[in-house]
């Protein structure tokens, strides 16, 4: 069996072992060459301190990793926290009612009443007052309506439901004065 010796051409041989005198033999160069765990010199800042990298490298790694878990802690707080506002129910009392009625908002009434029906809001005789004044609203809305299309069925209908509705609001049947008005209804 013949063997195959590899010699190493000797341009590749360092220029730097010659001037410096060292030893050039074939292992050394071999060693340089092919051995992968071999370094001729370090150019490294930290080169004399391999462990204060690696402390400092390790360091700012469990430094990020305690800010984006915080961030994250942090998100899903805010993310529990819009799911449950999601689920709260809104509830209108007869304060913010009369608040929208002396301001003559008359248009948001009708929501915010179906609203509180919807949720199951317990009424009180006010309450129901201020249903009435909301159902007034929307009732001469539609009228109105009705009146610009010539509609009659839908005239009497929603007539019908003004005159029951004006009914409920026997204290303050000025504010069925003052809807009509707004609408433009005789």
């Amino acid at each position: 069996m013949n063997k195959i010796y590899y010699e190493r051409p000797r341009n590749l041989q360092k220029n730097s072992d010659k001037e410096h005198g060292e030893n050039t033999n074939e292992a050394s160069i071999e060693q340089e060459y092919f051995n992968p765990s071999y370094q001729e010199t370090n150019t490294d800042m930290y080169a004399g301190e391999p462990e204060k990298n690696n402390a400092i490298k390790e360091w700012v790694a469990n430094a990020l990793l305690v800010i984006l878990s915080i961030i994250f802690v942090v998100l899903m707080f805010a993310v529990i926290a819009e799911n449950r506002s999601m689920h709260y129910h809104w509830e209108r009392n007869e304060k913010d009612f009369w608040y929208e009625i002396t301001e003559g908002r008359y248009s948001t009434l009708p929501s915010q009443a179906w609203d509180n029906r919807f949720n199951g809001v317990n009424t009180s005789a006010g309450l129901e007052q201020c249903y009435a004044i909301a159902e007034y609203f929307e009732a001469a809305s539609l009228y109105r309506v009705a009146v610009e299309h010539g509609n009659l069925e839908e005239q009497e209908k929603y007539a019908g439901i003004m005159e029951e509705k004006l009914e409920y609001m026997t204290d303050v049947q000025y504010i069925a004065e003052d809807i009509n008005k707004k609408l433009g209804i005789e």
